[in-house]
Order: structure tokens, then sequence, then C-alpha cells
């Protein structure tokens, strides 16, 4: 009988058909359970489920602990100290043994057929696979939808792979390590989609996505966000002053229509 286990091109085993889903987390004890059970309650069950405590301080741990003891796909691993998102999402890379790497933030969930439907995508020869997703603030809800045919050039003009709705398969995309920067899923994308040979949005909505009301002004968010984005096309992708002027301006538009027009 033939093993389920092969060598991609990180030399490691993998097993095959199977989703390691990274979910990193940090003080997450009002939404951790239910972003959790969103995984748990999916109707493909060969997966991984890889949780990254980013040092904590409530009760966030003893939630994920109590759930593992009831499931023994989840894999926990605690830091001792906040080192940032990004460290925690590649931490549960070197974790994980999964053919399909998926990403879940602790404040998000999926519908149950989420992946199953991936899987589908993934067989049919996709090596990368993303979706639509509705946007929840407070009490209002907005559907965030994909352009028909996404391309490199369309993604440098707005983020339109939420995080939690992304996935590719390792054997034929490697890993791309999330770099400590602002939008750093943003950066992630963009050094990652010209890698895929064969990219599959799906139009319909299979994440929800918890927006947060955060301390900060309005003004400091949207001047923050917008020099994280400018340093991407800038520093990180190098693409010049017109350039990143001209993506910079229509990413800027993109994130008026889609946050306060839509």
């Amino acid at each position: 009988m033939k093993s389920s286990l092969f060598v991609c091109d990180q030399s490691r085993p993998f097993t095959k058909g199977k989703f390691s889903i990274v979910m990193p987390c940090y003080n997450a004890k009002k939404t951790i359970t239910q972003s959790i059970l969103s995984v748990l309650n999916q109707t493909y069950t060969n997966f991984e489920l890889i949780i990254v405590n980013d040092g904590s301080t409530d009760e966030t741990k003893a939630l994920v602990r109590a759930l593992m003891k009831k499931d023994k796909r989840i894999v926990f691993k605690s830091l001792s100290k906040n080192q940032g998102v990004s460290c925690a999402r590649n931490e549960a890379h070197h974790l994980s043994t999964g053919q399909y790497l998926a990403f879940l933030d602790a404040d998000d969930s999926w519908p149950e057929n989420k992946l199953e439907r991936y899987l589908g995508r993934f067989k049919q020869g996709h090596d990368l696979v993303f979706s639509e997703y509705v946007r929840h603030f407070q009490a209002n809800q907005t559907s965030i939808s994909l352009p028909r045919k996404l391309n490199f050039n369309q993604l440098l003009k707005s983020n339109f792979i939420g995080l939690s709705t992304g996935a590719y398969d390792l054997t034929r995309i490697p890993f791309i390590p999330f770099k400590s920067v602002g939008h750093e899923d943003y950066l992630m994308w963009l050094t990652l989609f010209p890698m895929a040979m064969n990219p599959c949005g799906i139009r319909e909505p299979l994440m929800h996505y918890r927006a947060h009301k955060s301390g900060q002004s309005l003004s400091s968010n949207k001047l923050r966000g917008a020099l994280w984005t400018w340093d991407i096309y800038t520093k990180h992708l190098g693409l010049g002053f017109i350039k990143s002027f001209y993506y910079f301006s229509r990413y800027a538009l993109a994130n008026l229509k889609r946050h306060y027009l839509s």
C-alpha cells in the first residue's frame, strides 16, 4: 500500500490532500472559540488546525487547550512573548504537515463547506484558491466581491484576497514567509501571486471577516495604512515613484469604495 506522504520542494514530508490551517492568536478570548469551531465543523475532515499563541495574557490559551482535548486535529504552540503576527504565522508553517496551506485569523470564520469547495478547485489543477467574503463591522455587513479575472496588475490596485480566504498548494508554490511589515498579508500575496500558474477566485462568500474599531483615531489609522502601502510599492517591490504613485492612488480609491461607498 502506497504511503500518502510525499516530499515537496521544501524537502519535508507532507500528507497528500491534507489542509494545514494557520491561526495566530493574541488575546482572542472573545472570538477564537467561534473561529476554531468553524474549522472543526468542516465537511472535509482531512486537516490540521495549527494555532500559535503569540504571548496572550488573557484566557486564550485555556480556551484552545479545552478544545484540544476534544479534537486531536488541533496543534497548539505558545510563544513565550508577543513577537507579532508574522512570526506566529511563520512558526505555524514550520509545524505544518499538509499539502495545502490555508489561513484563518482568530476573529474570522468559515462556512462548513469551505475546505470541500477549495479541495474541488485544487483537484481541477488550481494551485492558489481564494474567494469572496463578508465583512462585518458592528451591526453592518458588506459583501466583498472579486474581479471576474484577477491578475497581478489588478492586485497591485487593491488587496482583493482576504487573508482568511486564501490557500495554496505547497507542492506547486513554495512557502512565502511573512515579513514583519504593515499589511504583511498584502505583501505576501503580491510576492506569491506571480508564482501561481493557475490561480482561482471563487465568486462566492466563503469567509466572514470581523472588522474591529481601533482605539486610534480614524485619521491616524488612514495615515499609517497609507504609509504601509507606499512602502510595499517602493521599498519591497521597487516599482519606482511614478508606478508607485499610480498604484497607490488606485489602491486608495478602491479602499474608499470598499469600506465607505459600498
